[in-house]
């Protein structure tokens, strides 16, 4: 079923067209749809950007969060804005920013006006 579904084939798990046609035909009866989660654990990342900013709100700061959200959209993305507490540039807060982004396992993030020292640590991750 899972090779029908993801439209897939391997060695000694191919199915037959017919077969697959079955399932396609069972899964949209039933009202399947995929689970972004789990294939999310599978991959080790989600479908998923995380836009990291302090003023979200600053107008051409809000322009860029829509022009990610429509690129982001046209290749079945989603985007986490995240916004740091204006009042810390301590290492903790770094790290629990950090620490968000690779628990919410982003495919990758776009941060706006941050140190880029802290990052160094999600390119590793």
């Amino acid at each position: 079923v899972s090779y029908a579904l993801s439209n897939t084939s391997r060695a000694g798990g191919s199915i037959s067209d017919a077969t697959r046609e079955r399932i396609l035909l069972a899964a949209r009866e039933l009202g399947y749809r995929p689970n972004e989660l789990a294939a999310a654990m599978a991959r080790g990342r989600s479908r998923s950007i995380g836009f990291i900013t302090r003023k979200p709100e600053v107008e051409y700061v809000a322009r860029m969060i829509a022009g990610v959200l429509d690129e982001a959209d046209a290749r079945g993305y989603f985007v986490k804005i995240l916004r740091p507490s204006d009042d810390s540039e301590s290492e903790e807060f770094d790290q629990r920013l950090l620490d968000q982004c690779i628990e919410l396992r982003l495919a990758g993030c776009i941060a706006v006006y941050l140190r880029p020292q802290p990052f160094d640590r999600y390119y590793q991750e």
